[in-house]
């Protein structure tokens, strides 16, 4: 399958019955949907940072350059995967996003 946004509206409107990730919308630039990032996330090589997220899934390559979808993959990735601040990469080792909570015992 290719680019969800690429596909015609009848097998669009067939796909986000069988799952409405693809109905939500992370990337606004790009339209990329929310199974598409789910994809790239959980593809055999197992894309857990930003930089191969972005590298399979398209995201934050538009006009924005993810100003808008890396915050709702960041929250994907603590709500649904379970990241804590230390977790999140940019691109290897050594390049955390986060260095902690802001707020004593805050977990998300």
């Amino acid at each position: 399958m290719g680019h969800f946004c690429e596909l015609p509206p009848e097998e669009q409107e067939r796909l986000v019955k069988e799952n409405p990730e693809y109905g939500e919308i992370i990337c606004r630039c790009e339209k990329i949907t929310k199974k598409e990032i789910r994809d790239a996330i959980e593809n055999t090589l197992g894309a857990k940072t930003l930089v191969s997220i972005k590298y399979r899934a398209r995201n934050g390559m538009g006009r924005c350059q993810g100003g808008f979808c890396t915050p709702r993959i960041v929250r994907m990735l603590r709500d649904e995967y379970g990241f804590k601040p230390d977790d999140y990469l940019f691109r290897e080792a050594g390049s955390n996003l986060f260095t902690g909570n802001v707020r004593e015992g805050e977990d998300k």
